[in-house]
């Protein structure tokens, strides 16, 4: 059984696919999205964070919740976001999935990075490379700049895991 966050974020990401929620506008307000799914604000605020996770949307404080501009771009090199729940659970049934964390750092982001994650040049990032193994073979290098508020606390040992999980499991997954 899905979890009502997850069924509310699809429903969700469906409207901004369709453009019934255009990227330059606001997406309507938690308490009116949970009174629309008959549900509670906690569970909205579950599935706007997952929807963040995705790359769909993006939060501005005191303004509200926005659909990113460049997401159509980006989802046709990507698989759908609803799709993908990282390397470890898209290929945990066929194998062991490690990770060899070949750099992590904290740093703050460029002008270019600043753009693409709608981020302050004083919001710091994680910078970090790691080789994705699949049974101790490689399989993937990823290459990972994204912004502390995502994850807060995010350490080289949670690098070699699941930062998906990790985020996913904070966010009440």
């Amino acid at each position: 059984m899905t979890a009502k966050y997850l069924s509310i974020a699809r429903e969700i990401k469906k409207r901004i696919i369709s453009r019934q929620y255009p990227a330059s506008a606001p997406l309507p307000d938690q308490f009116a999205l949970a009174a629309e799914f008959s549900t509670s604000r906690m569970t909205i605020q579950q599935a706007m964070r997952q929807l963040i996770v995705e790359g769909l949307i993006y939060t501005r404080k005191g303004q509200g919740t926005f659909v990113r501009k460049n997401f159509l771009q980006l989802s046709q090199w990507e698989l759908p976001g609803s799709d993908y729940f990282g390397a470890t659970k898209t290929w945990e049934h066929v194998g062991e999935v490690t990770s060899r964390v070949i750099r992590f750092e904290l740093r703050f982001p460029s002008e270019k990075e600043q753009s693409s994650l709608l981020i302050d040049a004083d919001a710091p990032v994680y910078d970090f490379v790691r080789l994705r193994l699949l049974n101790e073979e490689p399989v993937s290098l990823d290459l990972t700049v994204m912004p502390v508020a995502l994850v807060p606390g995010l350490n080289k040992t949670h690098l070699e895991s699941s930062v998906f999980s990790l985020r996913a499991g904070d966010a009440g997954a």
